[in-house]
C-alpha cells in the first residue's frame, strides 16, 4: 500500500510540474494576444487535466482570433 502512495505522489508532482510549464508557456507566448493568454490561464487553472492536455495538444497551434 506504500508503494502505491509513492506512485500516486509522484504522478501528481509531475502533473502539478506540467500545469506550471503550460501556464509559463501560455504566459511566455508571443503568439497569443492578452484575451487568448487569459483565456488559456482560465481554463488550465479551472480544468487542470483537460486544460493542461488541450495546451499541449492544441493551443501552441491553434491562431489567436483576437489578433488581427
Amino acid at each position: 500500500m506504500r508503494g502505491l502512495a509513492v506512485v500516486f505522489l509522484v504522478l501528481g508532482l509531475l502533473w502539478i510540474v506540467l500545469v506550471v510549464v503550460a501556464l509559463l508557456q501560455i504566459a511566455r507566448s508571443s503568439e497569443l494576444s492578452t484575451p487568448m493568454k487569459v483565456l488559456w490561464v482560465v481554463i488550465v487553472f479551472f480544468f487542470p487535466i483537460v486544460g493542461t492536455l488541450a495546451w499541449f495538444v492544441l493551443g501552441r497551434r491553434i491562431g489567436d482570433p483576437f489578433r488581427r
